[in-house]
């Protein structure tokens, strides 16, 4: 994938997960936390780096998956399990009960369904996970989400998505 337009996005994408370190969150009536290890998923799984592609569609979808950590009061799944997490020791990792939440969204304007996820390690903060998008509607497969699908997203752009009042359809900006 072309290097300048990769890297516009993701500039992009990081100047709006930056913007605002918390996000309030209707669900958990608490804030959750932007950190840097979120972010840093958008790009690397636990397989290693994502390909250019998902990693432009990821950042693509980060401000619809946004306005769903700003809206959802109903979490599509949830999942917990004990994990080894690295602690602050060089080669030291510990189990840790770690939960997992998932919210959905289908935007109908964009013709994608967004999935969000976010977590939290062992007593510690909750956090934003992870943003994927779907183009089947139901927000399981479909690797390739067309780039027209999505807001243009760009440094000093909107970072939130204004909400319409029919059908509480969101809309994107000019």
């Amino acid at each position: 994938m072309y290097d300048r337009f990769y890297q516009s996005k993701k500039d992009a994408a990081y100047l709006i997960y930056t913007e605002r370190p918390l996000i309030y969150s209707p669900f958990f009536k608490e804030a959750i936390l932007l950190r840097s290890e979120g972010f840093r998923h958008l790009c690397v799984s636990t397989q290693g780096e994502r390909s250019r592609e998902e990693q432009v569609q990821r950042f693509m979808a980060l401000p619809l998956g946004i306005h769903i950590l700003e809206t959802a009061t109903v979490s599509q799944n949830y999942r917990r399990r004990r994990v080894l997490v690295r602690t602050s020791g060089p080669r030291s990792k510990e189990r840790k009960l770690v939960h997992w939440w998932s919210f959905r969204k289908y935007f109908v304007q964009q013709a994608v369904t967004v999935t969000i996820v976010v977590r939290k390690l062992g007593n510690g903060k909750l956090h934003f996970w992870s943003v994927m998008a779907h183009t089947n509607g139901v927000g399981e497969g479909t690797p390739r989400v067309p780039t027209r699908n999505f807001p243009e997203i760009r440094p000093g752009g909107p970072s939130h998505i204004p909400v319409t009042n029919d059908a509480n359809a969101p809309t994107i900006p000019g």
